[in-house]
Protein backbone atom coordinates (compact mmCIF):
# COMPACT_ATOMS: atom_id res chain seq x y z
CA UNK A 1 0.00 0.00 0.00
CA UNK A 2 2.79 2.44 -0.93
CA UNK A 3 0.16 4.55 -2.67
CA UNK A 4 -1.73 4.72 0.63
CA UNK A 5 1.17 6.52 2.29
CA UNK A 6 1.69 8.98 -0.54
CA UNK A 7 -1.89 9.76 -1.41
CA UNK A 8 -3.13 10.22 2.14
CA UNK A 9 -1.07 13.41 2.22
CA UNK A 10 -3.31 14.78 -0.53
CA UNK A 11 -6.50 13.23 0.79
CA UNK A 12 -8.76 15.74 2.50
CA UNK A 13 -12.50 16.11 2.06
CA UNK A 14 -14.52 14.22 -0.51
CA UNK A 15 -18.13 13.95 0.45
CA UNK A 16 -19.48 17.09 -0.43
CA UNK A 17 -21.03 20.35 -0.80
CA UNK A 18 -23.40 20.41 -3.68
CA UNK A 19 -22.39 22.67 -6.53
CA UNK A 20 -23.57 26.27 -6.56
CA UNK A 21 -25.90 25.68 -3.63
CA UNK A 22 -27.24 28.24 -1.20
CA UNK A 23 -24.69 27.02 1.36
CA UNK A 24 -21.55 24.95 1.09
CA UNK A 25 -21.14 21.71 3.01
CA UNK A 26 -18.35 19.19 2.95
CA UNK A 27 -17.35 15.95 4.54
CA UNK A 28 -14.29 13.75 4.41
CA UNK A 29 -13.32 10.81 2.32
CA UNK A 30 -11.07 7.88 3.02
CA UNK A 31 -10.12 6.30 -0.25
CA UNK A 32 -6.44 5.56 -0.81
CA UNK A 33 -6.65 6.01 -4.53
CA UNK A 34 -8.49 9.29 -4.23
CA UNK A 35 -6.06 12.16 -3.87
CA UNK A 36 -9.05 14.38 -3.24
CA UNK A 37 -9.18 17.73 -1.52
CA UNK A 38 -12.42 19.64 -1.83
CA UNK A 39 -13.55 23.02 -0.60
CA UNK A 40 -13.51 23.36 3.21
CA UNK A 41 -16.85 22.87 4.92
CA UNK A 42 -18.77 25.72 6.42
CA UNK A 43 -18.44 25.48 10.19
CA UNK A 44 -21.71 25.03 12.04
CA UNK A 45 -22.51 26.69 15.34
CA UNK A 46 -23.37 23.45 17.07
CA UNK A 47 -25.44 23.11 20.22
CA UNK A 48 -23.24 22.04 23.17
CA UNK A 49 -26.23 22.22 25.51
CA UNK A 50 -27.89 19.33 23.65
CA UNK A 51 -28.17 16.43 26.08
CA UNK A 52 -27.64 12.74 25.48
CA UNK A 53 -31.08 12.18 27.01
CA UNK A 54 -32.65 14.35 24.32
CA UNK A 55 -30.80 12.38 21.65
CA UNK A 56 -32.09 9.13 23.11
CA UNK A 57 -35.66 10.38 23.27
CA UNK A 58 -35.44 11.50 19.66
CA UNK A 59 -34.15 8.11 18.53
CA UNK A 60 -36.83 6.28 20.47
CA UNK A 61 -39.50 8.45 18.87
CA UNK A 62 -38.46 7.07 15.50
CA UNK A 63 -39.74 3.64 16.44
CA UNK A 64 -43.27 4.78 15.60
CA UNK A 65 -42.18 5.68 12.06
CA UNK A 66 -45.37 7.74 11.81
CA UNK A 67 -46.15 9.86 8.75
CA UNK A 68 -45.69 13.56 9.36
CA UNK A 69 -47.62 16.47 7.88
CA UNK A 70 -45.51 19.06 6.15
CA UNK A 71 -46.18 22.67 5.27
CA UNK A 72 -44.51 22.32 1.88
CA UNK A 73 -46.81 21.75 -1.10
CA UNK A 74 -47.22 18.09 -1.91
CA UNK A 75 -46.24 17.15 -5.44
CA UNK A 76 -48.12 14.41 -7.27
CA UNK A 77 -46.31 11.11 -7.22
CA UNK A 78 -44.77 10.69 -10.67
CA UNK A 79 -45.24 7.54 -12.66
CA UNK A 80 -41.76 6.38 -13.51
CA UNK A 81 -40.80 3.31 -15.47
CA UNK A 82 -37.62 1.89 -13.93
CA UNK A 83 -34.76 2.18 -16.41
CA UNK A 84 -33.24 -0.97 -17.89
CA UNK A 85 -30.50 -2.53 -15.79
CA UNK A 86 -26.96 -3.18 -16.93
CA UNK A 87 -26.84 -6.80 -18.14
CA UNK A 88 -23.20 -6.99 -17.04
CA UNK A 89 -24.33 -7.08 -13.38
CA UNK A 90 -26.99 -8.94 -11.41
CA UNK A 91 -29.57 -6.74 -9.71
CA UNK A 92 -28.85 -5.32 -6.25
CA UNK A 93 -31.58 -3.54 -4.30
CA UNK A 94 -31.52 -1.31 -1.24
CA UNK A 95 -34.45 0.28 0.57
CA UNK A 96 -34.20 3.94 1.50
CA UNK A 97 -35.53 5.48 4.73
CA UNK A 98 -36.20 9.24 4.61
CA UNK A 99 -36.19 11.17 7.90
CA UNK A 100 -37.44 14.76 8.01
CA UNK A 101 -35.57 16.57 10.80
CA UNK A 102 -36.70 19.48 12.99
CA UNK A 103 -35.23 21.12 16.08
CA UNK A 104 -35.93 19.68 19.53
CA UNK A 105 -38.92 22.03 19.85
CA UNK A 106 -40.32 20.98 16.48
CA UNK A 107 -39.34 24.21 14.76
CA UNK A 108 -37.11 24.84 11.71
CA UNK A 109 -38.50 21.77 9.97
CA UNK A 110 -36.73 21.02 6.71
CA UNK A 111 -38.92 21.60 3.67
CA UNK A 112 -39.35 18.14 2.18
CA UNK A 113 -42.32 15.94 1.33
CA UNK A 114 -42.47 12.16 0.81
CA UNK A 115 -43.28 12.74 -2.85
CA UNK A 116 -40.31 15.06 -3.34
CA UNK A 117 -38.05 12.37 -1.92
CA UNK A 118 -39.47 10.03 -4.54
CA UNK A 119 -38.47 12.44 -7.32
CA UNK A 120 -34.89 12.30 -6.08
CA UNK A 121 -35.01 8.50 -5.71
CA UNK A 122 -36.35 8.13 -9.24
CA UNK A 123 -33.43 10.13 -10.60
CA UNK A 124 -30.98 8.07 -8.52
CA UNK A 125 -32.48 4.90 -9.97
CA UNK A 126 -32.01 6.23 -13.48
CA UNK A 127 -28.32 6.81 -12.79
CA UNK A 128 -27.54 3.71 -10.72
CA UNK A 129 -29.23 1.44 -13.26
CA UNK A 130 -25.81 1.51 -14.94
CA UNK A 131 -24.57 -0.47 -11.94
CA UNK A 132 -27.77 -2.58 -11.79
CA UNK A 133 -28.63 -1.04 -8.42
CA UNK A 134 -32.21 -0.12 -7.65
CA UNK A 135 -33.29 1.92 -4.63
CA UNK A 136 -36.67 1.05 -3.17
CA UNK A 137 -38.77 3.77 -1.57
CA UNK A 138 -42.47 3.98 -0.72
CA UNK A 139 -43.60 7.52 0.23
CA UNK A 140 -46.29 6.04 2.50
CA UNK A 141 -43.98 3.67 4.38
CA UNK A 142 -40.43 4.95 4.22
CA UNK A 143 -40.85 8.51 5.53
CA UNK A 144 -40.51 9.48 9.21
CA UNK A 145 -39.73 12.54 11.32
CA UNK A 146 -37.25 13.31 14.06
CA UNK A 147 -36.89 16.26 16.44
CA UNK A 148 -33.15 16.71 16.96
CA UNK A 149 -31.41 20.08 16.94
CA UNK A 150 -28.11 18.20 17.01
CA UNK A 151 -28.73 16.58 13.62
CA UNK A 152 -30.63 19.54 12.21
CA UNK A 153 -27.50 21.70 12.62
CA UNK A 154 -25.04 19.36 10.90
CA UNK A 155 -22.71 20.99 8.39
CA UNK A 156 -19.64 18.75 8.28
CA UNK A 157 -16.47 17.74 10.05
CA UNK A 158 -15.58 21.19 11.41
CA UNK A 159 -18.67 21.23 13.62
CA UNK A 160 -17.92 21.58 17.32
CA UNK A 161 -20.28 18.64 17.86
CA UNK A 162 -19.21 16.60 14.85
CA UNK A 163 -18.29 13.42 16.71
CA UNK A 164 -21.58 13.48 18.63
CA UNK A 165 -23.49 14.20 15.43
CA UNK A 166 -21.94 11.24 13.64
CA UNK A 167 -22.37 8.93 16.64
CA UNK A 168 -26.01 9.88 17.07
CA UNK A 169 -26.69 9.73 13.34
CA UNK A 170 -25.20 6.25 13.22
CA UNK A 171 -27.28 5.19 16.24
CA UNK A 172 -30.46 6.39 14.58
CA UNK A 173 -29.49 4.67 11.33
CA UNK A 174 -28.95 1.41 13.24
CA UNK A 175 -32.65 1.47 14.15
CA UNK A 176 -33.36 1.04 10.45
CA UNK A 177 -30.92 -1.81 9.89
CA UNK A 178 -30.89 -2.84 6.26
CA UNK A 179 -31.99 0.58 4.98
CA UNK A 180 -30.07 3.54 3.59
CA UNK A 181 -31.01 6.25 6.09
CA UNK A 182 -31.23 9.78 4.69
CA UNK A 183 -31.59 12.74 7.07
CA UNK A 184 -33.19 15.79 5.49
CA UNK A 185 -32.06 18.78 7.56
CA UNK A 186 -32.53 22.54 7.75
CA UNK A 187 -28.98 23.51 8.73
CA UNK A 188 -27.73 25.77 11.56
CA UNK A 189 -28.65 29.16 10.14
CA UNK A 190 -31.97 30.94 10.07
CA UNK A 191 -32.30 30.21 6.36
CA UNK A 192 -32.14 26.63 5.08
CA UNK A 193 -28.95 25.10 3.80
CA UNK A 194 -28.59 23.78 0.29
CA UNK A 195 -25.90 21.15 0.60
CA UNK A 196 -25.48 17.52 1.49
CA UNK A 197 -22.77 15.08 2.47
CA UNK A 198 -21.96 11.47 3.16
CA UNK A 199 -19.20 8.92 2.74
CA UNK A 200 -18.45 5.29 3.47
CA UNK A 201 -17.34 6.07 7.02
CA UNK A 202 -20.85 7.32 7.93
CA UNK A 203 -23.92 5.13 8.06
CA UNK A 204 -26.28 7.85 6.85
CA UNK A 205 -26.71 10.46 4.14
CA UNK A 206 -27.43 14.14 4.87
CA UNK A 207 -29.64 16.08 2.46
CA UNK A 208 -31.31 19.52 2.26
CA UNK A 209 -34.88 20.46 1.44
CA UNK A 210 -36.04 19.75 -2.10
CA UNK A 211 -36.29 23.37 -3.23
CA UNK A 212 -33.41 24.58 -1.05
CA UNK A 213 -30.70 23.29 -3.38
CA UNK A 214 -29.78 24.41 -6.87
CA UNK A 215 -26.94 24.04 -9.33
CA UNK A 216 -26.38 26.79 -11.88
CA UNK A 217 -29.86 28.11 -11.18
CA UNK A 218 -31.67 24.79 -11.63
CA UNK A 219 -33.19 22.50 -9.02
CA UNK A 220 -30.48 20.00 -8.15
CA UNK A 221 -32.30 16.82 -9.14
CA UNK A 222 -29.11 14.73 -9.02
CA UNK A 223 -28.02 15.59 -5.47
CA UNK A 224 -29.39 12.43 -3.81
CA UNK A 225 -27.66 10.23 -6.39
CA UNK A 226 -24.45 12.23 -5.82
CA UNK A 227 -24.55 11.85 -2.03
CA UNK A 228 -25.52 8.18 -2.18
CA UNK A 229 -22.50 7.80 -4.47
CA UNK A 230 -20.35 9.09 -1.60
CA UNK A 231 -22.16 6.78 0.85
CA UNK A 232 -21.17 3.93 -1.46
CA UNK A 233 -17.51 4.92 -1.64
CA UNK A 234 -17.22 7.31 -4.60
CA UNK A 235 -15.08 10.45 -4.55
CA UNK A 236 -15.25 13.53 -6.71
CA UNK A 237 -13.38 13.36 -10.03
CA UNK A 238 -11.64 16.61 -9.05
CA UNK A 239 -8.97 16.88 -6.37
CA UNK A 240 -9.72 20.49 -5.45
CA UNK A 241 -11.65 23.55 -6.59
CA UNK A 242 -10.29 26.65 -8.30
CA UNK A 243 -11.74 30.13 -8.50
CA UNK A 244 -10.41 30.90 -11.97
CA UNK A 245 -8.60 29.50 -14.99
CA UNK A 246 -5.50 31.42 -13.96
CA UNK A 247 -5.52 29.84 -10.51
CA UNK A 248 -5.85 26.33 -11.98
CA UNK A 249 -3.07 27.00 -14.47
CA UNK A 250 -0.74 28.35 -11.76
CA UNK A 251 -1.38 25.25 -9.68
CA UNK A 252 -0.67 23.05 -12.70
CA UNK A 253 2.60 24.88 -13.32
CA UNK A 254 3.66 24.64 -9.67
CA UNK A 255 3.22 20.86 -9.84
CA UNK A 256 5.31 20.24 -12.92
CA UNK A 257 2.38 20.12 -15.34
CA UNK A 258 1.40 16.73 -13.94
CA UNK A 259 -2.28 16.15 -14.84
CA UNK A 260 -2.63 13.72 -11.94
CA UNK A 261 -2.69 16.65 -9.49
CA UNK A 262 -6.27 17.19 -10.64
CA UNK A 263 -7.29 13.53 -10.20
CA UNK A 264 -9.73 13.28 -7.31
CA UNK A 265 -10.71 9.61 -7.44
CA UNK A 266 -7.78 7.69 -8.94
CA UNK A 267 -10.03 6.02 -11.50
CA UNK A 268 -8.84 5.64 -15.07
CA UNK A 269 -12.29 6.07 -16.60
CA UNK A 270 -12.94 9.48 -15.02
CA UNK A 271 -10.48 12.08 -16.37
CA UNK A 272 -8.50 14.35 -14.02
CA UNK A 273 -10.72 17.37 -13.49
CA UNK A 274 -9.31 20.87 -12.90
CA UNK A 275 -12.69 22.00 -11.60
CA UNK A 276 -13.28 25.75 -11.76
CA UNK A 277 -16.32 26.83 -9.78
CA UNK A 278 -16.78 30.08 -11.74
CA UNK A 279 -20.10 30.01 -13.66
CA UNK A 280 -18.32 30.50 -16.99
CA UNK A 281 -16.85 27.00 -16.52
CA UNK A 282 -19.23 25.20 -14.18
CA UNK A 283 -22.46 26.22 -15.89
CA UNK A 284 -21.59 26.73 -19.56
CA UNK A 285 -21.31 23.82 -22.04
CA UNK A 286 -17.52 23.75 -22.21
CA UNK A 287 -16.46 20.19 -22.99
CA UNK A 288 -12.81 20.86 -22.16
CA UNK A 289 -10.33 23.47 -20.96
CA UNK A 290 -6.68 23.97 -21.84
CA UNK A 291 -3.98 24.62 -19.25
CA UNK A 292 -0.40 25.31 -20.34
CA UNK A 293 -1.20 23.82 -23.74
CA UNK A 294 -2.69 20.61 -22.30
CA UNK A 295 -6.32 19.84 -23.03
CA UNK A 296 -8.47 18.49 -20.20
CA UNK A 297 -11.84 16.92 -21.10
CA UNK A 298 -14.35 17.79 -18.39
CA UNK A 299 -16.55 15.07 -16.81
CA UNK A 300 -19.57 17.33 -17.16
CA UNK A 301 -22.15 14.58 -17.02
CA UNK A 302 -20.60 12.39 -14.31
CA UNK A 303 -22.86 12.27 -11.29
CA UNK A 304 -19.91 12.80 -8.94
CA UNK A 305 -18.96 16.07 -10.63
CA UNK A 306 -20.22 19.58 -9.82
CA UNK A 307 -21.12 20.65 -13.34
CA UNK A 308 -24.39 21.67 -14.94
CA UNK A 309 -25.05 22.31 -18.60
CA UNK A 310 -28.15 24.41 -19.12
CA UNK A 311 -30.12 22.21 -16.76
CA UNK A 312 -29.11 18.93 -18.40
CA UNK A 313 -28.91 16.27 -15.69
CA UNK A 314 -25.68 14.58 -14.76
CA UNK A 315 -26.42 10.91 -15.39
CA UNK A 316 -23.06 9.24 -16.09
CA UNK A 317 -21.74 6.47 -13.84
CA UNK A 318 -18.61 4.81 -15.22
CA UNK A 319 -17.80 1.08 -15.09
CA UNK A 320 -15.15 1.59 -12.39
CA UNK A 321 -17.52 3.71 -10.36
CA UNK A 322 -20.15 0.99 -10.80
CA UNK A 323 -17.76 -1.66 -9.51
CA UNK A 324 -17.03 0.41 -6.39
CA UNK A 325 -20.63 1.18 -5.46
CA UNK A 326 -21.67 -2.44 -5.95
CA UNK A 327 -18.81 -3.67 -3.77
CA UNK A 328 -19.50 -1.20 -0.96
CA UNK A 329 -23.26 -1.79 -1.11
CA UNK A 330 -22.74 -5.52 -0.67
CA UNK A 331 -20.41 -4.93 2.28
CA UNK A 332 -22.96 -2.61 3.84
CA UNK A 333 -25.78 -5.07 3.22
CA UNK A 334 -23.89 -7.74 5.18
CA UNK A 335 -23.63 -5.31 8.11
CA UNK A 336 -27.15 -3.93 8.24
CA UNK A 337 -26.08 -1.02 5.96
CA UNK A 338 -23.17 -0.06 8.22
CA UNK A 339 -19.56 -0.27 7.12
CA UNK A 340 -17.20 -2.37 9.28
CA UNK A 341 -15.34 -0.89 12.21
CA UNK A 342 -12.43 -2.13 14.32
CA UNK A 343 -13.24 0.05 17.33
CA UNK A 344 -14.88 -0.82 20.63
CA UNK A 345 -13.50 -4.36 20.71
CA UNK A 346 -13.02 -5.65 24.30
CA UNK A 347 -9.55 -7.05 24.88
CA UNK A 348 -8.19 -5.93 21.51
CA UNK A 349 -4.40 -5.95 21.22
CA UNK A 350 -2.96 -3.55 18.66
CA UNK A 351 -0.25 -4.92 16.37
CA UNK A 352 1.49 -1.53 16.59
CA UNK A 353 2.29 -2.28 20.26
CA UNK A 354 3.87 -5.71 19.62
CA UNK A 355 7.53 -6.58 19.00
CA UNK A 356 8.25 -8.00 15.54
CA UNK A 357 10.01 -11.33 16.02
CA UNK A 358 10.85 -12.07 12.40
CA UNK A 359 10.13 -10.84 8.88
CA UNK A 360 10.90 -11.95 5.33
CA UNK A 361 10.54 -9.64 2.31
CA UNK A 362 8.31 -7.13 4.09
CA UNK A 363 8.90 -3.50 5.02
CA UNK A 364 6.64 -2.83 8.03
CA UNK A 365 5.85 0.56 9.50
CA UNK A 366 3.34 1.92 11.98
CA UNK A 367 0.77 4.06 10.18
CA UNK A 368 -1.63 6.59 11.67
CA UNK A 369 -5.09 5.91 10.26
CA UNK A 370 -6.67 9.21 11.27
CA UNK A 371 -6.36 10.41 7.68
CA UNK A 372 -8.83 7.77 6.54
CA UNK A 373 -12.02 9.28 7.87
CA UNK A 374 -12.77 11.89 10.49
CA UNK A 375 -14.24 9.47 13.03
CA UNK A 376 -12.27 6.69 14.76
CA UNK A 377 -12.65 3.36 12.99
CA UNK A 378 -9.36 1.57 13.75
CA UNK A 379 -8.53 0.20 17.20
CA UNK A 380 -5.94 2.50 18.74
CA UNK A 381 -5.98 4.59 15.56
CA UNK A 382 -2.92 2.84 14.07
CA UNK A 383 -2.02 -0.15 11.94
CA UNK A 384 1.14 -1.97 10.96
CA UNK A 385 1.34 -1.44 7.22
CA UNK A 386 3.69 -3.68 5.23
CA UNK A 387 4.75 -3.59 1.63
CA UNK A 388 5.13 -7.19 0.54
CA UNK A 389 5.34 -9.72 -2.25
CA UNK A 390 4.24 -13.36 -2.63
CA UNK A 391 5.45 -15.53 0.28
CA UNK A 392 6.43 -12.52 2.40
CA UNK A 393 6.01 -13.24 6.11
CA UNK A 394 5.98 -11.33 9.38
CA UNK A 395 5.79 -12.66 12.92
CA UNK A 396 4.80 -10.91 16.15
CA UNK A 397 5.64 -12.10 19.67
CA UNK A 398 2.56 -12.65 21.83
CA UNK A 399 2.28 -13.83 25.43
CA UNK A 400 -0.17 -16.39 26.80
CA UNK A 401 -0.68 -16.30 30.55
CA UNK A 402 -2.80 -19.41 30.96
CA UNK A 403 -2.72 -22.57 28.87
CA UNK A 404 -5.94 -23.56 27.14
CA UNK A 405 -8.05 -23.28 24.00
CA UNK A 406 -8.25 -19.81 22.50
CA UNK A 407 -10.29 -18.26 19.72
CA UNK A 408 -8.37 -15.87 17.47
CA UNK A 409 -10.11 -12.93 15.79
CA UNK A 410 -8.23 -10.58 13.50
CA UNK A 411 -8.93 -6.90 12.77
CA UNK A 412 -7.17 -5.68 9.65
CA UNK A 413 -7.49 -3.16 6.81
CA UNK A 414 -8.79 -3.70 3.30
CA UNK A 415 -7.48 -1.62 0.38
CA UNK A 416 -7.07 -1.60 -3.43
CA UNK A 417 -3.45 -2.84 -3.34
CA UNK A 418 -3.70 -5.45 -0.58
CA UNK A 419 -3.09 -9.16 -0.96
CA UNK A 420 -4.31 -12.42 0.52
CA UNK A 421 -2.75 -13.48 3.81
CA UNK A 422 -2.58 -16.74 5.74
CA UNK A 423 -2.60 -16.58 9.53
CA UNK A 424 0.12 -18.60 11.28
CA UNK A 425 0.56 -19.61 14.91
CA UNK A 426 4.11 -20.73 15.61
CA UNK A 427 4.55 -21.19 11.83
CA UNK A 428 1.46 -23.44 11.56
CA UNK A 429 -1.50 -22.27 9.42
CA UNK A 430 -4.70 -21.43 11.26
CA UNK A 431 -7.93 -20.81 9.37
CA UNK A 432 -8.41 -20.02 5.71
CA UNK A 433 -6.53 -17.33 3.76
CA UNK A 434 -7.97 -13.82 4.06
CA UNK A 435 -8.53 -11.61 1.03
CA UNK A 436 -7.76 -8.01 2.06
CA UNK A 437 -8.65 -6.42 -1.26
CA UNK A 438 -11.26 -3.65 -1.38
CA UNK A 439 -11.74 -0.84 -3.91
CA UNK A 440 -11.49 1.72 -1.08
CA UNK A 441 -9.73 1.72 2.28
CA UNK A 442 -11.92 0.29 5.04
CA UNK A 443 -11.40 -1.43 8.38
CA UNK A 444 -12.12 -5.12 7.98
CA UNK A 445 -14.20 -5.57 11.10
CA UNK A 446 -13.91 -8.88 12.90
CA UNK A 447 -12.38 -11.73 10.93
CA UNK A 448 -12.85 -15.04 12.72
CA UNK A 449 -9.67 -17.10 12.25
CA UNK A 450 -10.29 -20.19 14.39
CA UNK A 451 -9.47 -21.89 17.68
CA UNK A 452 -6.18 -23.30 18.87
CA UNK A 453 -4.66 -24.84 22.03
CA UNK A 454 -1.87 -22.64 23.37
CA UNK A 455 0.57 -23.35 26.16
CA UNK A 456 1.66 -20.79 28.72
CA UNK A 457 4.46 -18.55 27.49
CA UNK A 458 5.52 -16.77 24.29
CA UNK A 459 4.16 -17.65 20.87
CA UNK A 460 4.48 -16.19 17.38
CA UNK A 461 1.45 -14.79 15.60
CA UNK A 462 2.44 -14.62 11.95
CA UNK A 463 1.05 -13.72 8.54
CA UNK A 464 2.18 -14.97 5.13
CA UNK A 465 1.21 -13.46 1.77
CA UNK A 466 -0.30 -16.27 -0.30
CA UNK A 467 -1.59 -14.38 -3.35
CA UNK A 468 -3.91 -11.54 -4.28
CA UNK A 469 -7.32 -10.80 -5.68
CA UNK A 470 -7.31 -10.35 -9.46
CA UNK A 471 -8.57 -6.80 -8.93
CA UNK A 472 -5.80 -5.87 -6.49
CA UNK A 473 -2.79 -3.89 -7.64
CA UNK A 474 -0.40 -5.34 -5.06
CA UNK A 475 0.42 -7.68 -2.18
CA UNK A 476 0.66 -5.23 0.73
CA UNK A 477 -1.32 -5.66 3.92
CA UNK A 478 -2.36 -3.73 7.02
CA UNK A 479 -2.79 -5.25 10.49
CA UNK A 480 -4.70 -3.36 13.15
CA UNK A 481 -5.52 -5.61 16.12
CA UNK A 482 -6.46 -9.08 17.30
CA UNK A 483 -8.19 -10.80 20.21
CA UNK A 484 -7.39 -14.11 21.90
CA UNK A 485 -10.40 -15.26 23.88
CA UNK A 486 -10.76 -18.34 26.06
CA UNK A 487 -13.88 -20.40 26.50
CA UNK A 488 -15.70 -19.56 23.25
Amino acid sequence: MRTLVLLVLMLMLAACATPATTSTLASPTAAPSASAATNPPRKGEGHPAETRAAETRAAEALATNSPVPTHAPVLPTPTVTPPPLNPAYPLLTARLQAIQVSDDDGKRTVRITPQQVKLWVDKANEIFAKASIRFLYDPDLDFATLDSTLLNDMTGDTDANWQREVDFGNRVAARYAGKIVVFFIHGPEQGPTGGGFSFSNYNFVEMPGFNDTTVCGYQNIGILAHEVGHYLGLSHPFAMEFASLQEAEAYFTAHGNDPNVFDGDGLTDTPPDPFIRAPAFQCNPKESITLNGRKFPLPRYNIMSYYSTAGIDRTELTPQQSDIVRWVLQVRAKNGMATPTNTGVPGAIQFATLPIKDKVNVVPSVQDMSGFGDTPRWSGGKQVFSTAQPNSTIGFSISVGTAGEYRLNLYATTAPDFGKIQTLIDSNPLGAPIDLYAPIVLPSGRISIGTIDLSTGTHTLGLRVVGKNAASSGYSFGLNAFTLTRGE
